[in-house]
């Protein structure tokens, strides 16, 4: 059964992305104060499939969820997270993404499911 059948998956969303920070590894990145709850309740719609599937499910899906857009990296030197002016951002679908992480990370979308209005 493909999953986007098994999440609601309806309607877009718009992230204010209001903060500037760093990750520890010096990944520079924009992210929200607030989630929008569409995409709270996607998450979890995401997370009861997942868990669904017992053997499909590790330690890294359910850690805690902090939507952000990278747009740094090697960063000299990390920041705390800090306010700033809102980017809108409109999530129009999600994606199941590989990543080869490394010195140089590479991401491929497996594939993308659109939110649909």
């Amino acid at each position: 059964m493909e999953v986007a059948s098994m999440v609601s998956g309806k309607g877009g969303l718009t992230l204010s992305l209001d903060l500037v920070g760093s990750f520890g590894h010096g990944a520079g990145w924009l992210g929200c104060r607030e989630l929008p709850q569409r995409l709270v309740r996607l998450r979890n719609e995401l997370d009861d499939v997942l868990h669904a599937f017992d053997n499909l499910v590790t330690e890294s899906v359910t850690n805690v969820f902090r939507p952000h857009v990278t747009v740094l990296r090697d960063m000299r030197q990390p920041t705390d997270a800090v306010s700033i002016m809102p980017v809108y951002w409109p999530i129009t679908d999600f994606a199941l993404v590989h990543s080869e992480l490394g010195h140089v990370p590479r991401y491929r979308i497996v594939k993308a499911y659109p939110l649909r209005c």
